[in-house]
């Protein structure tokens, strides 16, 4: 089986049908879900998408979505802890010259981590650093 990391914008195009991503996003996790995937994410995502959710598609949609992750039974939940903080410092000033979000970064070490080197994002970010996208990445 292999593991898979869940990006905030795969999660955000999953549970909001008025994303650009919404198909696409769906065909993957139906692919992921036939596979088997072992899949994560991290307290760190789920604060951002709760808040991206709110504001882009109402707060019964946020509430429900993290509702399901949080009591699904197929996805694992990473807790970030002092030590991923610590590294995520460590990249966050690294690749200064980049865009990353610090919850990318705290991703970004949370994959290290776990030896992840997949990730079901719509974000180009991942691929700077060189993960596997499962998605289909626009422009």
């Amino acid at each position: 089986m292999s593991k898979v990391f869940v990006d905030t914008s795969a999660w955000a195009a999953l549970f909001n049908k008025k994303d650009d991503n919404f198909k696409a996003a769906v065909k993957v996790w139906e692919d992921l879900k036939r596979q088997d995937a072992l899949l994560f994410t991290t307290d760190y995502v789920i604060d951002e998408l709760l808040t991206l959710l709110k504001a882009r598609a109402g707060v019964d949609i946020a509430v429900n979505s993290g509702d399901s992750i949080l009591t699904s039974k197929v996805i694992r939940m990473i807790r970030v802890t002092d030590e991923i903080f610590s590294g995520t410092l460590e990249t966050f000033k690294k690749y200064k010259e980049h865009s990353f979000s610090f919850t990318d970064c705290t991703s970004f070490e949370t994959m290290k981590r776990l030896g992840i080197g997949k990730v079901f994002t719509f974000d180009h970010d991942f691929k700077i650093m060189g993960y596997e996208i499962l998605g289909i990445l626009k422009g």
